[in-house]
């Protein structure tokens, strides 16, 4: 998620040519660093022989066993409070994603024209903004409406 990022925010780049491109490989590349060294060290942890078996035992707790063994019960809560925050900031990525696709589309004919104009004074896609967030609230009402969530007990 998020490498497509880099074509729909393009033309807010300065030298897009040169920016995209490098920014892609940048975040390509850290993220399969992190990867990497997640995946080692949580291997180191448990063993290479036993890590599959007790990622089997319960793989919502596994990193977070080996965190508080080795860092304390502080790196337990660190990582669930960055937990939170990264589903934020992927939901509102997500939001200004679908806002760029519709200030394309609008700004092309291919949905209402209204959804290709921008904020005069930022150049921010507004219009397709708050469409967006009323989609969003619309189909977030339906679902509580509907009670088509079943919490978990």
């Amino acid at each position: 998620m998020g490498l497509e990022a880099t074509a729909i925010f393009a033309e807010g780049a300065k030298r897009p040519e040169r920016t995209i491109p490098r920014a892609t490989f940048i975040a390509v590349a850290l993220i399969a660093g992190f990867y990497v060294f997640s995946t080692w060290s949580i291997t180191q942890y448990f063993g290479p022989a036993t890590a599959q078996a007790a990622a089997l035992e319960g793989l919502e707790t596994f990193f977070l066993v080996a965190a508080a063994d080795v860092l304390g019960r502080w790196s337990v809560t660190a990582i669930e409070l960055l937990l939170i925050v990264s589903l934020f900031a992927s939901a509102f990525s997500f939001h200004n994603t679908i806002n760029r696709y519709f200030f394309a589309l609008g700004r092309e004919g291919l949905l209402p024209r209204s959804l290709g104009l921008v904020y005069q004074r930022h150049g921010s896609p507004h219009v397709a903004g708050r469409a967006q967030s009323l989609m969003a609230l619309a189909l977030l009402v339906a679902a509580v409406v509907t009670d088509v969530f079943d919490p978990p007990v």
